[in-house]
């Protein structure tokens, strides 16, 4: 190969190097932040998801109390409530299977680079050899130019692998101070010169090609820039190549982390129940028990299949509209038992029962306007309800009395806030408007069910 612009070739695996080491500060930066901001979200939905387990298993063994108390006064056999085991969630052979056929693609694209780079090397070399072999066949002289090829790709190999996965890692891991990584690149770069030229020197010229060529000294100029624009274009392309792939894993390692930390709020969201409702409830179903009432039994069962709901079911993505709705009627049929002048209205007017929603969406909204509304009343109260889906647009409406007359501007609480923030994860084309007048409160969420994003 004649030596063109090997000046500026020499610079190609250091100049490589260099961007390299800009580009991956930046990202490992980046991607710092996105894994502790990941770790936090999940630390804070596992110790969230155990506190609500554990508050609602305490709950379930007094509801069994309660239940065998009656049933022993009633001679019925015990309600068995218990919990689920949860599945494992990922397979060792799978993993194993995985990570075979990731060492194997690997291989074959490194297999594939080498290849095309001997082929093109062998063909520069016997462009550059054929003056000099005119009275040799053009056979013997494809092989001549195969096998200098070969030989003269081992220093590249060693250099090529020493920058990609000894100095590369280095930096990555920053244990070495980047000084001492450009220094050994390139005492590995002068080392690899060397060698190129002791092998073109003694064996490619005097060997392969019988001495035909014509012979300078060891580290002639010419030689000495014809080894680097040698070696610094095929670590040039390896390094560039490299670089390209780091670029498009750091760009989905991010899209990943991104979405691991908003599954980990959304969970986190889920698990934020409020438990006040519970306490009350337990507190009414005590006082029937006391009494020996016959709604115990039911009441008690209404419960549970709402807390079943609250610790399975609402694990799923999505579920259908008609099970949200049943939900809520499980709610206020728990509610409708603590108070004696209060007027439910609930209409509802649903074109597709089996439209899917995420799941305890609505339950907050009802929940407020129990707990602000109706607990907060010392004189006769509503609640009026009304749930219209139409062609895939949901609209959910929620109005209740008051006794202070506060208008100024609404402080939400953590179970408005939680739902709001799921609303802008899940469901990015709704609206969602809160009306505070002086002797009702009001809300109003519209949301269009096609528009779910899957976070």
């Amino acid at each position: 190969m004649p030596p063109g612009n090997g000046a500026e070739a020499a610079w190609a695996p250091l100049s490589c190097l260099f961007l390299f080491i800009g580009y991956y500060r930046v990202v490992k930066r980046g991607t710092q932040n996105a894994e502790r901001e990941t770790q936090y979200a999940e630390r804070t939905t596992r110790n969230a998801k155990h506190g609500t387990q554990k508050l609602l298993q305490t709950l379930l063994q007094s509801f069994a109390k309660v239940k065998q108390a009656e049933n022993a006064a009633n001679g019925f056999q015990p309600l068995a409530l218990s919990f689920r085991p949860q599945p494992l969630a990922l397979s060792l052979e799978l993993s194993a299977l995985s990570c075979n056929l990731g060492s194997m693609k690997r291989l074959l694209m490194h297999g594939a680079f080498w290849l095309v780079y001997l082929l093109q090397d062998t063909v520069l070399q016997l462009v550059w050899v054929a003056p000099a072999l005119k009275n040799i066949p053009e056979y013997v002289q494809v092989r001549m130019a195969f096998e200098a090829a070969i030989a003269a790709l081992m220093p590249k190999l060693l250099f090529t692998y020493f920058i990609l996965y000894v100095a590369v890692p280095k930096i990555v891991q920053g244990t070495v101070k980047l000084a001492a990584i450009i220094c050994q690149v390139a005492i590995a770069f002068l080392v690899t010169v060397v060698l190129y030229r002791l092998i073109f020197a003694y064996y490619i010229n005097p060997i392969i090609y019988s001495g035909v060529l014509k012979t300078r000294s060891l580290f002639h100029v010419l030689n000495l820039l014809l080894a680097v624009m040698d070696i610094g274009f095929v670590s040039g392309v390896a390094i560039t190549l490299k670089l390209l792939r780091i670029q498009l894993a750091a760009r989905e390692r991010e899209k990943n982390l991104v979405r691991e930390k908003l599954e980990a709020e959304l969970k986190f969201l889920r698990h934020q129940t409020n438990p006040h409702f519970l306490f009350n409830t337990l507190n009414n179903i005590y006082a029937l028990a006391r009494k020996r009432s016959a709604a115990t039994a039911e009441v008690v069962m209404r419960l549970s299949k709402l807390l079943r709901f609250m610790l399975y079911e609402s694990k799923r993505n999505l579920i259908t509209i008609a099970d949200e709705l049943k939900i809520l009627d499980d709610y206020i049929a728990l509610e409708k038992m603590r108070y004696e002048r209060l007027t439910i209205h609930f209409q509802r007017d649903i074109d597709d029962e089996t439209r899917k929603i995420a799941p305890l969406l609505l339950l907050p909204f009802v929940e407020n306007a129990f707990k602000h509304g109706a607990s907060e009343s010392r004189f006769d109260s509503f609640i009026r309800m009304q749930v219209q889906l139409q062609q895939g647009r949901l609209t959910f409406s929620v109005e209740n009395t008051k006794e202070n007359d506060f208008t100024g501007n609404i402080t939400e609480n953590i179970g408005l806030h939680n739902v709001r923030r799921q609303l802008e994860l899940m469901y990015p084309d709704h609206d969602l408007q809160l009306q505070n007048e002086a002797t009702t409160f009001s809300v109003r969420l519209s949301i269009n069910l096609t528009s779910y994003a899957q976070v």
